[in-house]
């Protein structure tokens, strides 16, 4: 290595050296700490524990209405509907547009 890269890597490690002491010695453990008490409440919102009541959610409602044994396929068909639907309803803006472009405008220009 050169002299340069020495110098380079010598002032990153003090640098860095100097960062960990203004951080404070416990920056570790707060990190963790931090990180521990996000996934707790994450956990208490996503777990049940036995003996205890649910708490209520309407996307829980919602999931259970939704994929429930007699309202999940007609609610999926419905869906599966509107999504055709839709698709042959907004095909037939493109293809008059290309139809009015085609047989309107091109097709006397070649005749």
């Amino acid at each position: 290595m050169n002299r340069e890269s020495i110098n380079r890597r010598e002032a990153i490690l003090s640098a860095a050296n100097n960062l960990r002491w203004e951080v404070g010695e416990n920056f570790h453990d707060k990190l963790m700490e931090s990180i521990y008490a996000k996934a707790s409440n994450i956990s208490g919102k996503a777990v049940t524990a036995p003996g205890k009541k649910a708490r209520f959610s309407w996307e829980r409602n919602l999931d259970r209405l939704l994929t429930s044994r007699y309202l999940g396929f007609p609610v999926m068909f419905l869906i599966l509907g509107i999504v055709f639907w839709l698709t042959v309803e907004g095909a037939n803006v493109p293809s008059g547009l290309l139809a009015s472009l085609l047989i309107d405008t091109l097709h006397p220009v070649l005749k």
